[in-house]
C-alpha cells in the first residue's frame, strides 16, 4: 500500500513538472515545416526557389494543348516570327481588360508573395553562413520577380510596386499605382542585382538560371519599355515621364554585355546549320544540354515534367511561321 502511494506521488510530481513547463504546449506541428525550423541552410533556400521554377505564371510551360506562360495562354503571343492557330488579339489592337477584377484576384499575385516572402527571410540563412552561399538563390528570386512584374507591366502599365511581403494592413493596398516608368526602373534594378549574383553558364547546363539568362531578360524588358515610351509619348497610354532614351540605352548595353559574355563561353554556335530539317529540329529536341544556341530551356522527363512533344513533332503545336519569317528563309 505504501509503495502504491509512493509511485502515485512520483507520477503526480512528474505530471505537475511537465504541465508547468512553460513551452510544453507551444510546439511546432510535426507534419509541417514552420519558420522556426526552416531558413537554416543554403539548401533550404534552394528547395524554396525550386518551387518557383514550376510556376507557369513565372516560366513558360508546354504541358497541354496550349502553351501556358507568364503572359497567359499561348506563350508565343507577341512573337515576331510565329503565329498561333488563333490570332493574337493584343497585337491586333482588340485586347480589352474586363471590369470584374480581371487579373487582380488573390491568386494572380500569389507568385509575388512567394518571392517576397523568400527575400524577406533569406538573410536568416546568410547570418549563419555567408552571402556568397546564398546569393545565387537571391539572384533567382530577383529574376522571378522581374519576370512577374514584366507580365503585369505589359498588361496594365501603371502598377503597385511591392518590394516586401504585403500584410493585410499594408498601406500599398490602399495607395495609388506607381507610374509604369517607375515600375520598369525597379524591374531593371532587380535584374542588375540578379546579373551580379547569378553564376555564368560557363560550367554547363544545370537547369537553373544563369547570368546570361538574366541579361537576355533585361535586354528584352528595357527594349520593350523604351520603345513603348518612345511611340506612346502622347495619348492615353503615355508614361508619366518619358524615359525612353534611358531604357533604350540600357537595352543596348545589356545586349552588348550578353554578346560579349556569350562569346566568351562559345556562343553563339548555331545548331543544325546546313542540315535537312535543321530549323524544325532546333525546336524539336528532348535535350539541349550540349546546345550552344539555347540560353535557357526546360527539360521534360516522363513521370516528372510532361509535355506534348508529339504535337510539336506532328503539326508544330498549332503554330506556324509568319510571312516575315518565310521571306527570310532560303
Amino acid at each position: 500500500m505504501k509503495n502504491h502511494k509512493f509511485l502515485g506521488l512520483i507520477c503526480l510530481l512528474l505530471i505537475t513538472a511537465v504541465a508547468c513547463k512553460k513551452d510544453f504546449l507551444e510546439r511546432s506541428p510535426l507534419d509541417k515545416i514552420s519558420d522556426a525550423n526552416y531558413w537554416k541552410t543554403p539548401t533550404d533556400l534552394k528547395l524554396y526557389i525550386n518551387s518557383l521554377y514550376n510556376r507557369s505564371d513565372l516560366l513558360a510551360r508546354e504541358d497541354g494543348w496550349g502553351s501556358i506562360g507568364p503572359y497567359g495562354w499561348d506563350a508565343d503571343n507577341g512573337s515576331d516570327t510565329q503565329v498561333s492557330y488563333t490570332y493574337n488579339t493584343r497585337m491586333n489592337g482588340e485586347k480589352t481588360i474586363s471590369d470584374d477584377n480581371d487579373g487582380w484576384g488573390i491568386y494572380d499575385w500569389a507568385a509575388l508573395r512567394s518571392i517576397n516572402y523568400f527575400l524577406d527571410n533569406y538573410k536568416k540563412v546568410e547570418e549563419q553562413s555567408s552571402f556568397d552561399a546564398v546569393k545565387p538563390y537571391v539572384g533567382e528570386a530577383l529574376f522571378f520577380r522581374a519576370s512577374f512584374y514584366f507580365s503585369k507591366l505589359k498588361r496594365y502599365g501603371d502598377l503597385p510596386w511591392a518590394p516586401t511581403t504585403v500584410t493585410v494592413d499594408a498601406e500599398i493596398l490602399y495607395g495609388e499605382r506607381s507610374a509604369r516608368n517607375i515600375i520598369a526602373t525597379n524591374i531593371i534594378a532587380d535584374l542588375d542585382n540578379a546579373i551580379s549574383y547569378l553564376p555564368s553558364g560557363a560550367s554547363g547546363w544545370t537547369g537553373r538560371l544563369t547570368k546570361e539568362t538574366a541579361l537576355a531578360l533585361q535586354t528584352r524588358i528595357a527594349l520593350y519599355e523604351g520603345t513603348w515610351e518612345k511611340y506612346h509619348a502622347a495619348g492615353p497610354f503615355q508614361s508619366a515621364a518619358n524615359e525612353s532614351q534611358k531604357f533604350l540605352e540600357k537595352a543596348a548595353s545589356a545586349a552588348d554585355l550578353l554578346i560579349k559574355q556569350s562569346e566568351s563561353l562559345g556562343y553563339p554556335s548555331l545548331d543544325n546549320v546546313g542540315q535537312e530539317n535543321g530549323y524544325r529540329d532546333l525546336f524539336n529536341q528532348e535535350n539541349y544540354a550540349s546546345s550552344k544556341e539555347i540560353l535557357f530551356w526546360r527539360k521534360y522527363e516522363t513521370g516528372a515534367i510532361n509535355s506534348i512533344w508529339d504535337r510539336y513533332s506532328a503539326n508544330g503545336a498549332g503554330r506556324g511561321a509568319n510571312k516575315k519569317l518565310t521571306r527570310l528563309l532560303p
